[in-house]
């Protein structure tokens, strides 16, 4: 933006507004001090159009370049004593009212979007917490159903227990029943005809084989029936176990996985949101140099329209000036949430999960965001 205010020195042919080189501020300087002319060119009594694209190239140059120009002009004055004439001073209050109206402005623009953006990145790390109580959530559901599933399966293991040891328990008392057995006298009796001594000993060993038959049939089918229970008890409880495992395997594959997913996502968020901060500051930084030196140049102007003496030259050089709303604000960035990794559990090697920690792409923090990129150089 610098102050060229060529005012019509490109009109006239003697500089060019884009390629001012050493010492051509001087000229430029003296054209703004020509009362009617610059070279050929006559003003009117009102700003023409070309005078008007003259403070549009002014506006155009860098504010260094119209810091420069316009202490040249200033000094030009001073030394030469002349006024400026009503066009010149129409010019610069059209300059200033862009400044006013489009510099400024345009500085604490580009100042908010920079500071609009940091917010949004620091806002990546709330999104992380939030997809981890999302993810959270879903691990609670896998942690109770692989915590049931543990449940039935110890009930069916202890089920399998008991009938093992009801099991054992009829081997054992088959085993002293036919150990207490007494069977009657195996001696017949001497004379091996139908006499009552050989009655009485059919009639005993008949009835103690009768029972005993009774009683060891009995015992041999509870036991067979008790071992098809544990037999299916068994098959039942594996099953049990299966399910079990592929849920367990399943919850610790899913905590791995959110703990994983939040400390990549606090990272990216966290890399990001630096980059952007650095450069926030170093764009601020240089917005504060551009509005130092547009309120000098602006102390130049209203020098130029109020009268120009050295005093004035010398407080326009030494005023500083500061402004609060051009600093970046830096938001409170969370903590990690300990509390939440804490929440998702710790499985442990219950049991043995080969497939466990396979892991998900890690997400970004901001998915489609459309501030999901950093600033990347002043603007």
């Amino acid at each position: 933006m610098g102050l060229t205010l060529l005012l019509a020195a490109s009109a006239a042919g003697a500089v060019q507004p884009g390629s001012c080189e050493g010492d051509c501020k001087a000229p430029r300087a003296q054209a703004l001090l020509q009362t009617g002319s610059v070279g050929g060119h006559r003003f009117s009594a009102h700003a023409s159009g070309e005078e008007l694209k003259d403070v549009q190239r002014v506006a155009s140059m860098s504010l260094s370049e119209q810091s420069a120009l316009v202490e040249e002009l200033v000094t030009q004055v001073l030394r030469t004593g002349q006024p400026l004439t009503g066009i010149q001073k129409e010019i610069i209050e059209r300059l200033n009212q862009t400044f006013v109206n489009e510099t400024l402005p345009e500085l604490q623009k580009r100042h908010d979007s920079d500071q609009e953006m940091l917010y949004a990145h620091a806002a990546g790390f709330a999104h992380c917490d939030g997809t981890l109580g999302t993810a959270s959530q879903s691990v609670s559901t896998l942690n109770s159903e692989q915590s049931s599933l543990e449940s039935f399966l110890a009930e069916c293991v202890a089920q399998e227990s008991s009938l093992q040891s009801t099991k054992n328990l009829l081997h054992e008392e088959l085993t002293a029943y036919l150990q207490a057995l007494q069977p009657p006298s195996s001696m017949m009796p001497e004379q091996r005809a139908p006499t009552p001594d050989m009655d009485d000993f059919i009639a005993q060993n008949l009835e103690f084989f009768k029972t005993l038959n009774s009683s060891y049939a009995s015992l041999k089918e509870h036991i067979s029936t008790v071992e098809a229970e544990v037999e299916a008890k068994t098959a039942s409880c594996e099953q049990e176990e299966l399910i079990f495992d592929a849920k367990f395997c399943l919850w610790k594959t899913e905590v791995e996985n959110a703990k994983t997913n939040y400390l990549h996502c606090r990272q990216s968020a966290e890399t990001l949101y630096e980059e952007t901060l650095k450069t926030a500051h170093s764009n601020a930084e240089g917005r504060r140099a551009d509005l130092e030196a547009l309120r000098k140049v602006q102390c130049y102007l209203k020098m130029l329209l109020d009268g120009t003496t050295q005093e004035k030259m010398n407080e326009c050089n030494d005023v500083q000036h500061t402004q609060s709303s051009l600093d970046i604000a830096e938001p409170q960035v969370p903590d990690i949430n300990q509390v939440l990794l804490d929440g998702l559990g710790a499985p442990g090697s219950r049991v043995q999960c080969t497939a466990a920690g396979g892991g998900q792409s890690p997400e970004s923090p901001y998915g489609t965001s459309p501030y999901g990129t950093s600033l990347t150089g002043r603007v």
